[in-house]
C-alpha cells in the first residue's frame, strides 16, 4: 500500500473516527504521531509464513539477503520511539 492508497482509504471513513493499532497483549492502543515513523525496508527477505516478508535496512535479518531491493516506507508501529 502506498501513502496515496492509504489516504484514499482513510477518506472513506468519518473524519472523527478513532485510529488504533493492536495492543501488545491484546486490545487496541490509540495511534499517535510518535507511532508514525519513516524507514527504509529491504523487500522480500523472509519467506517463512510467521515473519513479515520485509525488514528494516540494517536489521540483522537483512544479512540473509543483502541484495534485496530497498524502498522507503512509513511504519505505523512506533518502533523508533
Amino acid at each position: 500500500m502506498t501513502v496515496t492508497e492509504l489516504m484514499a482509504t482513510l477518506a472513506k471513513f468519518p473524519a472523527n473516527a478513532r485510529v488504533v493499532i493492536p495492543g501488545y497483549e491484546g486490545g487496541y492502543d490509540d495511534l499517535t504521531v510518535e507511532d508514525i515513523v519513516s524507514g527504509r525496508l529491504a523487500l522480500n527477505v523472509h519467506t517463512e509464513w510467521y515473519y513479515g516478508p520485509h525488514v528494516r535496512v540494517g536489521d540483522y535479518h537483512h544479512a540473509k539477503r543483502p541484495d534485496a531491493p530497498e524502498e522507503d516506507a512509513v511504519l505505523l508501529s512506533g518502533e523508533e520511539r
